[in-house]
């Protein structure tokens, strides 16, 4: 049952807030990237080694300037001083400057509400309506909300009352092509390169090779191709998304009062929505022309170019609508006699049914001044790519179509008892069941339940503590249950064109489970409540215990059956844990000082999995991956152990069968589980927040730090393999192993070229030598806020007006770990600081 807002006077109470939010820009230079100076060097080490000899004998593979112009050089076309000029200029450019500069700006949220309640003889009223526009930190985004809340009640006779409620909300969310500093190739995928220059001084895109070589899109098409170059600057501007989405949610309900102590409700309620979402690569945009210009058939003998692709934009647009439709009927009991009983009870049916559909088309030769489009395409031929002499591709239609219906169904019922104001029981019972489990009675549908008690021992006639006046013993046991819609008990299935036939394709998604149960989980509390002398102290503790079992997870099966992984309820698990919240007021009179602590405790591990441990050593080594270990949490960090550097060469060496050892792929590959460091979960053990509240008449000014304690994780460092393929590389490289000795104050292997066994890398990026400590403790966010109301200005024209500023992201006042990384942003880049401002009126 949820009790919302509702009018009490009659006169009208009007609220409105106003709030402007503006959050710094994320601070680029927080990732641990080289140098442009130090790639430089990198790239002409690997060039006098023959690294890039195939890339320039190829029109195919994209490279960087630096090497271009090395090329250049080693051909007569550039001279050694010319090289030395533009080495030292590029040396001085730093592609965070345009990046910062130019596709990121201070996030601006602008919030406005306004509240109006109030009551007549019969009837009750509240309306709310807000409006939030926000500008993103990045360049080319923003998004917009309305809401609208309308809710009466009407008293029609003594016995009989109805209520209608009405709440609609629409946003519209507006992105250009801005990834910001994850800005790549769309090709290839190479990334942005330490010394690229994205604009000029005068505020001109500049082009960057992320796909195509320059002297391949100088000389494509012998001219009549479209523009190839790839400026991501324009980018932005150069294809729109966007998400419109309206939700409207309708609520009626009849209330009769059957008696002075039992009344019936009836509630129904319909949830409408429809969402449109439209991305448009505009002709000029560089998908669109690189689309174009691959798929172009040019017969150079008759100089006729062939359009498979459309000249144009191309469109893709998704329509989707929700349909929900809730029925409750329900009776409520609630009674009191002889003055030491008091019974509240309710028991009720709900169902409930939910209705999603999308559809998503694509259109080539999209003219939005003209409205036009091209819609005779050719999707089945196999057609040869302009930029490679093998590939050949289909052009993608880009239609589908679904549907998801869901039903529910729920008996619920639940009753509280209390003798004298001392003695507290409860219950609650619901069995809820749902069409995804199929027509077995005894499976779609599940019982759950819960029970209760408390003890207000401070009540007790034997109590005679005045240091402690109130105290409450609670505690209670349930069983709840969990569904996931990536489980079916039915064989599910995506139907789509089949590009070599006329027929139509299905690709089994859900595999039939008959077996498919409920997840229970059976969750057991413990808590104590209680107020010291003057109200001085006061707070709860609570003593939790979880056990869930028939968990559904992603569990691997045998590929012959059509598929190589299957949701089923494979696992079980427990959790245990403590929660603390203390309230104190430290001072009273005309200064006052309250503070508020929280502080939790959670430890959950894995008691039964199923399937046997993997064989594959590596699926464990991801941090952010679920790995089911009896006895472990579910999100751990194991490694590799590490037994430091070859004081010879810089090698990492690691351990295989309890020995030391350099077989990089023997310890990658064949490490079994039991022999991997477990260093430690994921998810906080600790966590927890202090909160200080100070005021003085009308000014108030509350700050709050928060902490998380006893998780771990893995900083990043060096991977050769990327530095020699790619185009960047972690600034680790410069603490790299180089000559005997380094090994008593570095942990970074060596950099020897060429990398004969990648396993090399995987094995030190997995290494408990990168394990740290992600403990920290953090100030959140700091309010101020001066009341001004009639006792403090009786010439005021309004009721009170509270000013208030909040800061947020403020600073990291401690960490665990001995590198100085804030575990929040591990090697990316972390958010800036947020400041608000904002005033609330009322009349």
């Amino acid at each position: 049952m949820i009790t919302t807002r509702q009018g009490k006077s009659e006169k009208p109470a009007i609220e409105v807030n106003s709030s402007l939010t503006l959050k710094g820009k994320p601070d680029l230079y927080n990732v641990q990237s080289l140098s442009s100076a130090e790639m430089i060097e990198v790239e002409k080490f690997l060039f006098s080694k023959g690294k890039y000899d195939y890339t320039l004998s190829s029109l195919e593979i994209p490279a960087t300037p630096v090497v271009e112009l090395l090329g250049r050089q080693r051909s007569g076309q550039a001279g050694q001083e010319e090289v030395q000029q533009q080495f030292e200029s590029w040396k001085n450019q730093d592609v965070r400057r345009d990046l910062n500069r130019y596709f990121y700006h201070t996030a601006a949220n602008q919030q406005y509400s306004i509240h109006v309640s109030g009551a007549q003889n019969r009837i009750t009223y509240y309306f709310s309506g807000g409006l939030d526009q926000n500008q993103t930190n990045l360049t080319g985004e923003s998004f917009r909300r309305v809401s609208l809340r309308s809710q009466n009640t009407f008293k029609l006779t003594g016995k009989l009352q109805a209520g209608v409620s009405l709440n609609y909300v629409s946003s519209d969310t507006k992105e250009g092509n801005n990834k910001g500093y994850a800005t790549t190739g769309i090709e290839q995928g190479y990334p942005l390169y330490p010394y690229a220059d994205l604009v000029d001084d005068s505020g001109k895109a500049l082009p960057v090779y992320l796909d195509y070589r320059k002297v391949f899109i100088d000389s494509a098409g012998r001219g009549r191709f479209l523009d190839w170059t790839y400026k991501p600057y324009d980018e932005i501007n150069n294809e729109v998304h966007r998400n419109l989405n309206r939700q409207y949610t309708i609520n009626t309900n009849l209330s009769y009062s059957l008696t002075k102590a039992l009344s019936m409700v009836l509630n129904y309620q319909y949830l409408g929505g429809q969402g449109n979402q439209t991305d448009h690569y505009k002709e000029s945009s560089f998908y669109a022309r690189n689309m174009i210009n691959n798929f172009t058939q040019p017969n150079w003998t008759t100089g006729v170019l062939q359009y498979p692709v459309p000249l144009g934009g191309i469109l893709d647009a998704s329509n989707s609508a929700l349909s929900s439709h809730q029925g409750r009927a329900q009776l409520n009991y609630s009674n009191t006699w002889k003055a030491i009983h008091q019974l509240s009870a309710l028991a009720g049916y709900e169902v409930r049914s939910v209705k999603n559909t999308t559809m998503k088309n694509r259109y080539y030769g999209y003219q939005p001044e003209y409205g036009t489009l091209f819609s005779q395409l050719d999707y089945t031929t196999d057609l040869k790519q302009y930029s490679s002499d093998y590939l050949t591709r289909k052009i993608e239609p880009g239609q589908s179509f679904s549907e998801q219906t869901d039903h529910f169904m729920s008996w619920f019922a639940n009753a509280a008892y209390t003798y004298d104001d001392r003695y507290i029981f409860s219950g609650s019972i619901r069995r809820d069941e749902a069409n995804l489990f199929g027509v077995k009675s005894n499976q779609k549908g599940t019982p759950l339940w819960s029970a209760g008690a408390a003890w207000v021992i401070s009540r007790e006639p034997f109590y005679e503590s005045s240091a402690l006046p109130y105290l409450k013993l609670r505690m209670s046991y349930g069983l709840n249950g969990n569904i996931s819609r990536l489980a079916s008990a039915y064989t599910t299935a995506s139907f789509g064109t089949a590009y070599t036939t006329p027929f139509r394709r299905a690709v089994i998604q859900t595999p039939p489970n008959e077996n498919l149960r409920w997840e229970k989980v059976k969750t057991t509390n413990l808590g104590l409540d209680f107020t010291l002398k003057n109200n001085v102290l006061s707070g709860s503790f609570e003593l939790y215990n979880k056990h869930s079992s028939d968990l559904l997870a992603q569990t691997p099966v045998d590929p012959t059956l059509g598929f190589n992984t299957v949701y089923a309820n494979v696992a079980a698990m427990k959790a245990r844990g403590a929660d603390l919240q203390l309230s104190s007021r430290n001072t009273g009179g005309r200064l006052k000082w309250q503070g508020t602590l929280i502080m939790s405790y959670s430890k959950q591990k894995v008691t039964d999995y199923l399937m046997p441990a993997s064989a594959s050593t590596f699926t464990y080594l991801p941090a952010t991956a679920i790995s089911p270990v009896t006895g472990r949490p579910l999100y751990n960090i194991y490694s590799f152990r590490w037994a430091g550097l070859d004081p010879a060469n810089g090698d990492p060496v690691g351990y295989f069968n309890g020995a030391k050892s350099k077989d990089y792929t023997a310890i990658y590959t064949q490490t079994p589980l039991d022999s991997l460091e477990y260093n430690g979960p994921v998810q906080p053990v600790w966590y927890g927040a202090f909160r200080h509240t100070v005021s003085f008449k009308n000014l108030s000014l509350s700050l709050n730090i928060s902490y998380k304690l006893g998780n771990y994780f893995r900083a990043t460092s060096v991977n050769y393999q990327e530095i020699i393929a790619g185009w960047s590389g972690h600034h680790d490289y410069t603490r790299r192993w180089q000559n005997p000795g380094d090994e008593s104050h570095t942990n970074v292997p060596s950099f020897i070229y060429p990398l004969s066994n990648t396993n090399r890398d995987n094995f030190y990026r997995y290494s408990d030598a990168l394990v740290q400590k992600a403990g920290n403790i953090r100030l959140e966010d700091v309010s101020l806020s001066y009341l001004l109301d009639k006792k403090s200005l009786k010439k005021l024209p309004v009721s009170s007006i509270r000013l208030y500023l909040y800061a947020s992201e403020l600073a990291v006042l401690w960490k665990a770990n001995d590198l100085d990384i804030d575990p929040y942003y591990n090697n990316v880049p972390s958010a800036g600081r947020g400041f608000s401002f904002g005033a609330t009126v009322k009349f």
